[in-house]
């Protein structure tokens, strides 16, 4: 029931392989809580997993292990999106601690991959890779590619689309965001390259929204101008949402048509900005 959110699935799966159900039950995970403040988050969510997972569980499931594990993805989620340092430097610690309590190596190769596609940076890498395996192959350094053309940006949105179907209003908002992330860092790689360096979703879409402006007067064509500023007015809306997702509360039957509404508002603005693409 629990899904990673799509840009750190591929690392919450390879921690899966190290069996962690049992460190994250564990006294000594209790005391990391403390040491890195997030006794009282962790908590909250697990209450919550848990009475989710009697709802969906038999008897004969772990509900300890699989609620942990659950929380894990839950708290990873919200980590990464409040603040994406803090995000890594809070793997980085759970492995040294888990390594700890564990007395094995840790096999890196996998979980080196998962973060490079995160941007993880390079001192908490090779302080994961002094901590792991020193036996483990080292892992050749992932080539990011400015030649996007318009089937690649638009599986963008197909992936968006598949990932937050039947999906959460808080969740869709994680997905889209993520999603949107991509969808104009890819525009502006193939459009915009003096501008590829901008990491700031807002920033990035005013971008856009400045470029195909400019791209309309230089065609001396008529637009429906107010409808292209719909840019940054859906991307500031959903970029704040992601903020304060927390203090979110709504009924179940809204929840769904917020959903659905946010999904359906986001196409209609990618829409838009495909046609500048090509």
């Amino acid at each position: 029931m629990f899904k990673p959110l799509p840009q750190i699935e591929p690392l919450i799966n390879d921690l899966r392989e190290l069996e962690l159900g049992g460190f994250l039950t564990s006294d000594d995970f209790k005391r990391f809580c403390i040491e890195v403040k997030i006794e009282k988050d962790w908590d909250r969510i697990l209450q919550d997993v848990m009475y989710q997972n009697r709802l969906i569980y038999s008897a004969d499931i772990d509900r300890d292990y699989s609620g942990a594990i659950d929380t894990l993805i839950v708290l990873s989620n919200r980590i990464y999106f409040s603040n994406k340092k803090k995000f890594f430097t809070f793997i980085n610690d759970l492995l040294v601690k888990y390594i700890e309590w564990s007395k094995d190596d840790l096999k890196t190769n996998k979980i080196i991959e998962g973060l490079k596609y995160l941007n993880q940076p390079k001192e908490l890498l090779e302080n994961i890779l002094n901590t792991g395996n020193n036996n483990a192959e080292e892992v050749p350094a992932i080539k990011q590619s400015d030649k996007w053309d318009y089937r690649q940006i638009k599986d963008i949105l197909k992936q968006m689309n598949s990932a937050a179907k039947g999906q959460d209003y808080t969740t869709v908002i994680y997905v889209v965001y993520t999603y949107l992330e991509s969808f104009f860092k890819a525009f502006i790689a193939k459009k915009i390259l003096q501008k590829k360096d901008t990491v700031n979703l807002n920033e990035m879409s005013g971008i856009v929204e400045d470029y195909i402006m400019n791209r309309i007067k230089i065609r001396d064509k008529k637009y429906p101008e107010y409808m292209i500023g719909l840019i940054t007015v859906i991307t500031t809306a959903i970029s704040n949402e992601k903020d304060s997702i927390n203090d979110i509360d709504v009924d179940s039957k809204s929840d769904k048509q917020l959903a659905i509404s946010t999904l359906d508002h986001v196409n209609a603005m990618c829409r838009i900005v495909l046609i500048f693409f090509e």
